[in-house]
């Protein structure tokens, strides 16, 4: 083998290495993070086990690294969503992405989500109401064929409404939390039900 800085390897299980790794990485806020690290002269084992410990280390700041917004009021401890959950259940909205519902914009017709027999949902938009059909798609919760009353809806109770039904009208990742929140997430939307059933 040949000679690096004059210093010769002495065994074919001993020999010079250098390997740098940099990545950057985006972070919120961003920030870069640089990996390296530099092995000369030692045994290949050592090489290896060091070669192990920093690709573990890699993947564990990876998996940290979210690929969509986080609002006030995410919970990472939540459970997986079977229509049991679901049906015969009723949810007020708590709030859009982190920023709770003031109600008297609303004129205290504050939006809520129905979940009855064979998946049919019901509920009010803030202004109208409307029903479907939903349905569970592992993880994915949607409304098909959202139908709506077509009444005329004050600016603020538009916004919301139209927000509502689209939010509906697509698949949203669902979930529901410890204390049984029922959330639905988007690309760029958050909202929370609070569970508050019906009393009979």
């Amino acid at each position: 083998m040949r000679q690096v800085n004059n210093y010769p390897c002495k065994s074919k299980n001993e020999f010079i290495v250098v390997v740098t790794a940099a990545l950057s990485i985006p972070v919120k806020p961003a920030t870069l993070i640089i990996f390296s690290f530099s092995v000369q002269r030692v045994p290949k084992k050592i090489i290896l086990s060091k070669l192990v410990t920093f690709i573990f280390f890699l993947s564990i700041v990876l998996s940290a690294c979210g690929t969509g917004p986080t609002f006030p009021g995410s919970s990472d401890q939540a459970v997986t969503v079977t229509q049991a959950d679901l049906q015969h259940h009723r949810w007020v909205l708590e709030s859009i992405n982190g920023t709770k519902i003031d109600a008297a914009k609303l004129d205290n017709q504050i939006p809520e989500l129905e979940i009855g027999e064979q998946m049919m949902a019901s509920g009010h938009s803030g202004c109208n109401r409307f029903h479907g059909k939903a349905a569970l798609r592992e993880d994915r919760f949607i409304i098909d064929r959202v139908a709506s009353t077509r009444m005329f809806c004050r600016p603020g109770q538009n916004d919301i409404e139209l927000l509502l039904l689209q939010v509906f009208g697509q698949e949203s990742r669902i979930s529901i939390d410890a204390d049984k929140n029922l959330i639905l997430k988007t690309d760029d939307t958050l909202l929370i039900f609070r569970l508050q059933d019906r009393v009979e």
